[in-house]
């Protein structure tokens, strides 16, 4: 069929609304052998015929599937939920684990140092004293170095300090500071620190 010939099925198929349905009714009456193509199919009937097939034609190619990408859809939403799911169920569980760490962590780093003493201050771990009593770095002593500190004389804990104490430094270093800083001596006797009057 020629391309002329095609317009004018094709302009004479809007003219006449039943047209498909009429093209469709042709295919089953030769489906069923009532009409035979070649012997009772006139001009006009092949001509709706041509038209129908170029229509078919046209709605194949214009159809798409859409269960495909319909399914690829489905899938890829399943696994972000699911995506989102896990990450979430585990950031609750990370976020426990670290709260536990935490108070684990400020459980074994605890700085018994860490309180507060009246005429000191700390300040990146260096405690700085002015005027304190020898009776309240005697507290700081014993928990920092570990070691019982004994005053030879009694009132010898009203005596005032002024200096630092940096964690990093020996207890020698500490007491020698305190030494000319306070006017006292000290000397070691076992396990203990003795603090007297300097002569």
């Amino acid at each position: 069929m020629s391309n002329k010939e095609t317009k004018e099925l094709f302009d004479l198929m809007d003219q006449v609304p039943n047209a498909r349905r009429v093209a469709q009714e042709y295919r089953r009456l030769m489906r069923e052998g009532k009409i035979d193509p070649k012997k009772d199919v006139t001009d006009a009937g092949a001509g709706w015929l041509a038209v129908e097939d170029e229509l078919m034609q046209e709605d194949e190619a214009k159809s798409y599937n859409y269960r495909i990408p319909g399914i690829c859809i489905s899938i890829i939403l399943a696994g972000l939920c699911w995506s989102a799911w896990w990450q979430k169920q585990h950031e609750k569980e990370l976020v426990h684990l670290l709260a536990i760490n935490e108070r684990t962590a400020a459980a074994v780093f605890h700085d018994p140092l860490n309180r507060q003493l009246h005429n000191a201050k700390r300040k990146n771990g260096v405690y700085t004293f002015h005027d304190a009593s020898l009776n309240d770095i005697r507290g700081m002593i014993d928990k920092r170095f570990a070691i019982k500190v004994i005053f030879d004389e009694p009132e010898m804990s009203g005596r005032r300090f002024t200096g630092c104490m940096d964690p990093c430094q020996s207890l020698d270093a500490f007491m020698n500071v305190v030494k000319y800083s306070s006017a006292v001596d000290y000397y070691y006797k076992g396990t203990t620190l003795h603090i007297r009057s300097s002569q």
